[in-house]
């Protein structure tokens, strides 16, 4: 080998090797930058994760005292930290609802379901606003998304699909809802829908078994005196029947009177 030839190859290795050694270098730099970038992400999730932490107990403070404007504000807080946090947009649309901005509270619960597509909560909340506004064909796709999504059986999610049943005139899937939810129904409105759906069905002696209860709780409820005096004229107790309808209308419930014409004169 010539001494030019060695000179080349003597030039070659050592450029060949500060190469080898930039490219590891630049390969440590660039590592060593995402590990810090990674862990400064890391670190800064962490205190805004405590911040929203802090923040939704504040929140709930106000909400709970009925302070709503200052939980707005709170709430406002936490979306503007994290935008993609969704409970913090199931919560501002607690605030909404109580503020009666029914639009804005649903507006916010669907930010959440897009979030969380997969949560059954926040169906459950948009079904429940929908179903208060009169939505009732929306409210029950909600519900029907809420318990495919419910890790366990929440009775409350059954029984509003009862109602929303109830209100697009499905009366026998109303009545298996209520059945499935019997021992959430502990309210006079709750025993009224379950004994409503069971007279919907002609299940007479049962409706009247839980439109007594409802009346029990409430006495001033005209409605379940409406249907049980129906229920106990289909049964054949004119009296009874004519006694509730006339209670009925006596707080208040002025429909009744095409009813006392055609039974109790």
């Amino acid at each position: 080998m010539k001494k030019k030839d060695v000179i080349i190859l003597t030039v070659s290795l050592v450029v060949g090797g500060v190469l080898t050694i930039i490219t590891i270098l630049f390969a440590f730099v660039f590592n060593e930058i995402d590990r810090v970038e990674t862990a400064m992400k890391k670190e800064k999730i962490e205190v805004i994760r405590s911040k929203l932490d802090s923040l939704e107990q504040i929140a709930v403070t106000y909400y709970d005292s009925s302070l709503y404007d200052s939980a707005m504000l709170v709430c406002n807080e936490m979306v503007r930290l994290d935008s993609t946090d969704h409970y913090s947009f199931l919560l501002r649309s607690l605030i909404k609802a109580e503020m009666s901005d029914s639009t804005g509270a649903i507006d916010d619960v669907t930010k959440a379901v897009d979030l969380s597509p997969r949560s059954s909560i926040p169906y459950y909340m948009r079904g429940n606003y929908n179903l208060k506004r009169g939505d009732a064909s929306d409210a029950l796709v909600d519900f029907e998304y809420a318990i495919k999504f419910m890790e366990d059986t929440v009775l409350d999610y059954f029984y509003l699909r009862g109602c929303a049943f109830m209100e697009t005139e499905q009366f026998k899937s109303a009545l298996k809802d209520f059945e499935l939810s019997a021992d959430f129904v502990n309210t006079s409105e709750s025993f009224y829908h379950f004994g409503l759906s069971q007279y919907a069905v002609s299940q007479f002696d049962p409706a009247l078994v839980n439109l007594r209860k409802s009346i029990e709780l409430d006495s001033t409820f005209s409605y379940p005196y409406y249907y049980r005096g129906l229920s106990n004229i289909e049964l054949g107790f004119i009296e009874q029947g004519c006694k509730d309808l006339k209670m009925a209308l006596e707080l208040g419930y002025s429909e009744v009177q095409q009813e006392l014409d055609a039974y109790c004169l």
